[in-house]
């Protein structure tokens, strides 16, 4: 998976005025571990991509997906019937990730939907960037003082940032 933020991005962040080969290093490697630590936190993959899920109907109007915001839905369709033949009778609430009956409710059933759909932001939103490169530099200035010492994180203000972007688990 690609990563959320680029060294570059993250080195605004550190405030210094020049790098080594191994902060440079270090930068790149903080880059991707804060990348999983966001999806991880926020329970989500952020960066637009292509989801093939299957998810549970549950009789109600409401099907949620993982994945949000989502761009295109290219099927869903019901496990037990023909893969290629849409269920219809929807509508999608692209940001919230739901996907919302036009009549009727959803058939009552475990993992009984496969939806083929893309979601994901084309590009990070920027409070999600400031997040990504504040702990990343974090990270980094920790690595200078006290290898040994763990800072709560991620801190407050970074948990206000990726707030709007948390899944909520159902």
């Amino acid at each position: 998976m690609a990563n959320l933020i680029s060294s570059s991005r993250a080195k605004q962040a550190i405030v210094q005025a020049s790098f080594s080969n191994a902060e440079n290093t270090i930068i790149d490697s903080l880059c991707t571990a804060v990348s999983a630590l966001i999806r991880s936190y926020t329970r989500r993959e952020l960066l637009q991509a292509n989801h093939n899920e299957l998810v549970s109907g549950i009789a109600e109007d409401a099907l949620f997906l993982r994945q949000y915001p989502i761009s295109t839905i290219t099927r869903v369709s019901l496990v037990a019937g023909d893969p290629t033949v849409d269920v219809g009778g929807y509508r999608v609430d692209s940001t919230l990730g739901l996907l919302l009956r036009t009549s009727g409710t959803w058939l009552l059933g475990k993992s009984n939907y496969r939806v083929e759909y893309q979601a994901g932001y084309a590009e990070l939103p920027s409070d999600l960037m400031e997040a990504s490169a504040q702990w990343v530099a974090a990270l980094f200035w920790q690595s200078k003082d006290n290898p040994a010492f763990a800072p709560d994180l991620p801190t407050q203000a970074m948990k206000k940032m990726l707030a709007p972007y948390r899944r909520i688990l159902t």
